[in-house]
């Protein structure tokens, strides 16, 4: 059976002016920082760090929707929008009118990390 090579990770990403560290943690990396148990991704914006959980058992495909939801995070902190998504009527389509220009940017401004999410594009 052929070996399954992985992917190029990326390891930075650029939200707006702040530009992320992204930590692929082992299970063992990710409990010696401890870091939320339950979490499989984290978002400081403070620190300009994105953790991943990416253990041996965890798919690609997994932690590509965890880098995407990651990302999200970081796109609403770069909008400082976290704290009024509770004070509008519709917080749906806040979000996503505000967020969508800004993950655009975020696609634009990083090709290393498009490649990963979108292997064979």
């Amino acid at each position: 059976m052929p070996t399954q090579t992985r992917p190029k990770r990326p390891t930075k990403v650029k939200v707006l002016t702040v530009t992320y560290d992204i930590h692929w943690l082992t299970e063992d990396e990710w409990y010696k920082a401890r870091l939320d148990g339950d979490a499989v991704g984290m978002t400081e914006r403070d620190m300009a760090s994105i953790c991943l959980r990416a253990d041996s058992t965890a798919s690609e495909d997994a932690l590509r929707a965890t880098l995407t939801h990651e990302l999200m995070h970081a796109c609403t902190q770069a909008m400082r929008v976290d704290s009024e998504l509770a004070n509008v009527s519709d917080g749906e389509e806040f979000f996503v009118s505000i967020i969508a220009p800004t993950f655009l940017h975020v696609l634009q401004a990083n090709p290393a990390v498009v490649k990963y999410l979108l292997p064979g594009q």
